[in-house]
């Protein structure tokens, strides 16, 4: 707890300064003693301070005998860095102060808006604030984010008036009327909206379509089908019909019923009257039919003439030896051949 005495350049460094060498120490050292001074006689009297980290006390340039207080880091409790005066506590002690960091908590910060969050440190964009948005009005909230309907805007609302404002709210006095006995509309007896008492045309007048009159009903409708006489279209309206026209709104009568059969002309089976082939259609395969000859052909259908047979006795051809093979034999018999 106390400095021992210090050798003549310093005195050693310890927690607590004590009484310590004659100069100035290390960290701790102590205060200076054992000088004589002139005048104080031959006993040890109070020498240069003592010196230290952050400095000693100031030495006793007097008779009273007693060296500077050692120094210290910092100022502990009961140290006393005075002259004269070398006791108290140097020990070093530490104060942390950390710098809080406060949590982020979003939300609307915004005291005027109707969400407002007085927890909330960050403004995410979340403020809903009531009020007029229209830039003309005369009530505009450049900080309203959602319009109701307070807007005021002002201007001529008698409908009458010739500078009249549909979107004004509130009349301003400066509507004026400069047909004032007049009135405007559809002066247009042929048309729909006809105005009897308008006297200015404001080309307001609505029209009929083609071939309907103002409520929409056909003028001429003789089959009562909903379609205007000069609208429709004649045809055959039966979808099983060879000649069906999807267009067509009004039958005519000229459908054709479907006949089906051979339409080709050089078919065995062709019919005349068929008006939609079938694909039913059968051909003619010329050959030979007899099936004795060596030149048989099952896959025709009529005979061509063409037929061989083996047999050399059957002078006529026709697949079998019998009289008539005789008598042409005979009617040649005793003829020179060439």
């Amino acid at each position: 707890n106390g400095g021992s005495s210090g050798a003549a350049n310093g005195g050693l460094a310890f927690i607590n300064g004590g009484i310590g060498g004659n100069s100035t120490g290390g960290f701790g050292g102590g205060g200076g003693s054992n000088l004589f001074i002139y005048g104080c006689g031959a006993s040890p009297h109070g020498g240069s301070g003592g010196g230290g980290y952050s400095g000693g006390g100031a030495g006793g340039n007097n008779c009273n005998g007693a060296g500077g207080g050692g120094g210290s880091f910092n100022s502990g409790a009961n140290q006393n860095n005075i002259a004269a005066n070398n006791s108290g506590n140097g020990l070093i002690s530490l104060t942390y102060t950390p710098t809080l960091i406060p949590d982020c908590s979003p939300g609307c910060t915004n005291p005027s808006a109707d969400n407002y969050n007085p927890q909330a440190n960050f403004d995410d964009g979340s403020c809903i604030i009531q009020g007029c948005t229209n830039p003309a009005a005369l009530n505009y909230n450049s900080e309203a984010t959602v319009d109701d309907g307070s807007c005021l805007i002002s201007g001529c609302t008698y409908q009458d008036a010739d500078n009249y404002n549909p979107q004004a709210t509130a009349d301003d006095g400066s509507c004026t009327f400069l047909n004032c006995g007049n009135s405007n509309g559809c002066t247009d007896v042929l048309a729909c909206n006809y105005d009897i008492e308008a006297s200015i045309e404001d080309g307001s007048c609505i029209y009929p379509q083609a071939f309907e009159d103002c409520f929409g009903n056909c003028i001429n409708d003789s089959d009562e089908d909903g379609i205007c006489d000069e609208l429709e279209i004649l045809g055959c309206t039966t979808p099983l019909s060879l000649n069906f026209n999807p267009l067509a709104t009004e039958d005519d009568g000229s459908c054709v019923q479907y006949i089906f059969g051979c339409t080709d002309l050089l078919a065995n089976n062709f019919n005349p009257i068929a008006n939609f082939d079938n694909n039913s259609c059968i051909y003619s395969i010329l050959g030979c039919t007899y099936i004795d000859a060596s030149n048989f052909d099952p896959n025709a259908t009529e005979d061509d003439g063409t037929c061989l047979f083996d047999c050399q006795a059957d002078l006529n051809n026709d697949g079998a030896i019998n009289t008539a093979d005789l008598l042409d034999m005979l009617s040649v018999f005793g003829t020179s051949c060439d």
